[in-house]
């Protein structure tokens, strides 16, 4: 039985209850046989001393009837103790005899136990006797213990009559009950002890395996129960505390769903999410906050927020306020700004969006904070991508009226020239000024063609070209534009060079490429360019900032050991009219339209750049298994007869139109806009062989044209022609029936040739 257990503590409880009683009664009863001791004492002996003084008081009288009291006094009094002796001072009641004092002070009369006998003691007896006037009193007589005494005086002869009683004597029935009552009790209490302590091991068994049961739930054990075969309050006991216990269980393996539940779809979540307790101490964190802290759950928990959440602000890189102590003082939701940079633990910055929130329970009281926070720095990309793609859009849009009123009056220009070329006398002033004519209005129409290139409006031809040929012909025309400090070399690694697009405009890309990398050396170096072939895979392809697809790819790496990009410029070189160089030296258009370009052949053109080292662009070209096809130029234009119906609504081009076609041969009706030009189709339909037709017109443009015209004549032939559209904007033209398309600013050779094709074919002419 353990010291500390129940059933020892209430064995000792009742063992001392007992105690306690018995110690109780036998005050009470010692108190009460004592009282009543005494009591019986002192009337038992004044008995005794009144029948002493009794036969004292005899003699006296005697001795008064003699008449001579004063000579007889002596002798009655000797009488009297002669008497009293023979009376009282026998060897069987020594304890019991009585004890006279005169008024002296002299024992006249005294026990015959050798205690009371001795001097020392008859003197005590008289002076306790002397004091008390014939009391009774108690007083300690050595060696003999305490002695009780009861006196009464006779006047007449001054004498004071008592007892001597021994103590043990006196309360001798009183010491023999409490003896009894002794060996009563302590029976009692020994038959109660044994009695409880099989009671306790029998009764309380259940008591002992409950608490034996709850030490181990305490470690963690649920599975054992306790019996419940009995029917009293320890039998209900263990049944409430077997369901309590399986209620626990039930509220465990519920608090374990929970937390898996809680566990599962934190680590599900994208974002990172980290708990605090309210002194702002870890309590949990999903895998995305391990990962974007550079923290593990294991190394976090316990330690303080700012430890693990250290965050600075982008622009300045001064500590920024937690959010989480904002949330205590307010008790409300707060949010980081938009510019706030997470240092993880190895030093990684992240750009992260970040919202506190406080944790209450049901009676809002608060338990904490919790942390949701993501990387934004792909999704800022995105945007400031985004924004730049609407910004380009919308400047393409400005570029792409500039480009279609421009090309009008480039192909007045152009297409006058080469008529008064053809018709002037040869002369070598008139050759040189036509030729500066022409020179002037190509590098007019090639700026023209980067602004559409750049809005992505100048259609792509999807022919099989060259790159390796494009490249060379761009390398060729570099050699007479850089200066010779600058050396050129090129290493045409890859094996296969054939992408479907448009050879012009790669090699202007590639030749803008070579000319801005000859700007960045002003002082002479190296360009050094290379080719090879690689397989992107999807992986690539899905997180690659450009439209591609998976499959074989040309590089071209134009590398340069100029002055570097500062990376604030990196970000905005492709930006139209962006240019860090001075006014009238650049116009901002070449990277924007060899992005263009490249975008528009469904490729990639990346860039790496270090102030002091150099820079490297590098494009990417999808490839095709595909054989070219050379195709002679046209040096003259070509002569034919028929009706065409001319429909622009510039009247420069629409005049310079006619006067090449009609130069070459053919009629020409002229309209000034598509309800015009329909209208003189229905009146001169069956006559008119071709109607070239401007794509944007007022009042009708060429599209509405050409559906009204097929209409009146499904088998008509036409050609359309704009400054700026996109392939798939014709696609469903030339599904009904479109014979062909010319791009403005157009020449008398390009015209007659498309203008011969389309009369030639059933109406499916190629663009050129």
């Amino acid at each position: 039985m353990k010291f500390n257990s129940i059933q020892f503590k209430l064995t000792l409880i009742i063992v001392l209850g007992f105690l306690v009683t018995t110690f109780l009664v036998q005050f009470i009863v010692g108190h009460n046989m004592t009282s009543a001791i005494n009591l019986g004492q002192e009337a038992e002996y004044g008995e005794k001393l009144q029948t002493v003084l009794q036969t004292i008081q005899n003699n006296h009288n005697r001795l008064q009837k003699t008449g001579m009291v004063s000579t007889y006094q002596e002798d009655f009094q000797n009488l009297t103790l002669r008497q009293l002796r023979q009376t009282y001072l026998q060897p069987s009641n020594k304890n019991l005899a009585p004890f006279i004092v005169d008024a002296a002070g002299q024992l006249l009369l005294r026990p015959l136990d050798a205690a009371a006998d001795s001097g020392g003691n008859s003197k005590t007896l008289i002076q306790q006797t002397q004091k008390t006037l014939g009391d009774s009193f108690t007083f300690s007589v050595p060696g003999e213990g305490e002695v009780w005494c009861v006196s009464r005086v006779f006047e007449p002869w001054g004498w004071t009559v008592g007892y001597l009683v021994p103590l043990e004597v006196k309360y001798q029935m009183a010491n023999q009950l409490s003896r009894i009552l002794w060996l009563v009790f302590g029976g009692v209490t020994l038959l109660v002890v044994s009695l409880l302590v099989w009671a306790v091991r029998v009764q309380l068994r259940p008591i002992a395996i409950l608490t034996e049961i709850s030490a181990e739930m305490a470690q963690g054990n649920l599975e054992r129960q306790i019996p419940t075969g009995r029917r009293d309050e320890i039998g209900i006991l263990a049944d409430h505390f077997n369901r309590m216990q399986f209620a626990i269980k039930q509220n465990i393996e519920s608090l374990q769903s929970s937390e898996e539940n809680l566990r599962t779809t934190l680590d599900s979540l994208c974002d990172a999410v980290i708990a605090t307790d309210p002194e702002l101490r870890i309590t949990r964190m999903n895998p995305v906050a391990e990962k974007l802290t550079g923290w593990s759950v294991g190394d976090a928990l316990g330690q303080p927020l700012e430890t693990i959440f250290q965050i600075v602000n982008e622009e300045t890189r001064k500590t920024v306020a937690n959010p989480a102590k904002e949330v205590l003082a307010q008790g409300k939701v707060v949010a980081l700004s938009d510019n706030t940079l997470l240092i993880a633990k190895n030093g990684r910055e992240h750009l992260i969006s970040d919202t506190a929130a406080p944790i209450l329970n049901a009676d809002q009281q608060l338990l904490g904070v919790v942390l949701v926070f993501r990387d934004v720095t792909e999704e800022k990309d995105l945007q400031e991508q985004l924004l730049q793609i609407r910004k380009m859009e919308t400047i393409g849009q400005l570029a792409g009226g500039v480009a279609h009123d421009f090309n009008n009056m480039l192909g007045g220009i152009i297409g006058a020239a080469g008529l008064l070329k053809r018709r002037l006398p040869e002369d070598q002033k008139n050759t040189k000024f036509l030729g500066m004519i022409l020179e002037s209005a190509e590098r007019a129409a090639d700026l023209t063609a980067k602004l559409l290139t750049f809005s992505r409006k100048q259609t792509v031809s999807s022919t099989p070209v060259d790159a390796h040929l494009a490249l060379r012909n761009a390398l060729s025309l570099l050699e007479n534009t850089v200066d010779r400090s600058i050396r050129v070399t090129s290493d045409f690694g890859a094996d296969l060079s054939t992408v479907v697009g448009d050879s012009t405009q790669l090699q202007n890309a590639f030749l803008n490429l070579c000319i801005n990398a000859a700007h960045a050396m002003p002082e002479g170096g190296e360009l050094s360019i290379f080719t090879r072939t690689l397989e992107l895979d999807e992986f690539f392809c899905e997180n690659s900032s450009f439209d591609l697809e998976p499959g074989p790819y040309l590089e071209f790496e134009f590398r340069d050991n100029g002055c570097g990009i500062p990376t604030a410029q990196l970000k905005r070189i492709f930006e139209p009219f962006y240019t860090t160089k001075k006014p009238g030296h650049g116009t901002g258009l070449g990277l924007s339209a060899v992005l263009g370009t490249v975008q528009a052949h469904k490729g990639a053109v990346t860039v790496y750049s270090e102030v002091g080292t150099g820079t490297a662009f590098r494009v990417l070209l999808p490839l095709i298994e595909a054989e070219i096809q050379a195709v002679a130029p046209l040096s003259r234009p070509r002569s034919g007869s028929g009706l065409i119906l001319i429909a622009d609504d510039e009247p420069v081009m629409r005049a310079t139109a006619g006067a090449i076609l009609e130069d070459l041969g053919y009629q020409v009706l002229l309209a000034e806009n598509g309800l015009v030009g329909l209208e003189l189709f229905r009146q001169k339909g069956d006559e008119i062989d071709l109607v070239l037709l401007d794509m944007v017109m007022p009042e009708m443009n060429g599209r509405d044209c050409f559906a009204e015209i097929r209409k009146i004549d499904s088998n008509a032939q036409v050609l359309l022609s704009s400054g700026f559209t996109q392939t798939k904007d014709l696609e469903d033209l030339h599904a009904a029936g479109l014979a062909g398309f010319i791009r403005k600013p157009y020449r008398a050779v390009d015209l007659s040739q498309k203008v011969a094709d389309a009369m030639r074919t059933d109406g499916k002419a190629t663009i050129l």
